[in-house]
């Protein structure tokens, strides 16, 4: 019985990951929702038995892993016999997304028309610099720079 409530307690935690990759922004409801679908429809209430207590669904804090916890009350047949009706079991898993190497191409237009007022130049240079100094693609990534249409060279490695 364990395994079959570990079984819907990955299910529901993988759907709530993709829920949460997906949603775009931290849709604490929907992953939630999908996630309690998924375990209702891999172990729904009252199969073979069972009472089973409505899983909790954890999002991170950095919107990065998805925890489900679920518990359960197992009917006992020979523990009647040193007096436990029931046995309880409880599971966990967790699945996280990871963020971190990633390939980013910047293709810089410093034709003429940049200087057009010269202040577009400047422009992107600083918000090409913000976006490297952010470091929002992680620890480690790579970056391409194409300067003009007729090369394209790695500049530095982040």
């Amino acid at each position: 019985m364990k395994a079959r409530l570990s079984q819907a307690v990955d299910a529901a935690a993988l759907a709530g990951g993709r829920a949460l990759q997906t949603a775009g922004t931290a849709d604490n409801a929907k992953v939630t929702r999908d996630a309690l679908a998924f375990f209702d429809a891999n172990f729904p209430n009252g199969a073979m038995g069972v009472t089973v207590n409505t899983p909790t669904v954890t999002v991170g804090d950095d919107n990065t892993s998805v925890t489900i916890a679920a518990s359960a009350s197992v009917p006992a047949t020979l523990m009647r016999l040193f007096g436990s009706d029931q046995l309880n079991i409880a599971v966990r898993s967790k699945v996280a997304r990871e963020a971190n190497g990633l390939d980013v191409a910047f293709a810089f237009d410093i034709t003429g028309s940049m200087c057009k007022p010269c202040s577009k130049i400047a422009a992107l240079r600083d918000n090409a610099k913000a976006l490297v100094d952010s470091n929002r693609f992680g620890a480690y990534w790579l970056l391409s720079a194409v300067w003009s249409l007729e090369s394209c060279q790695v500049e530095s490695r982040l």
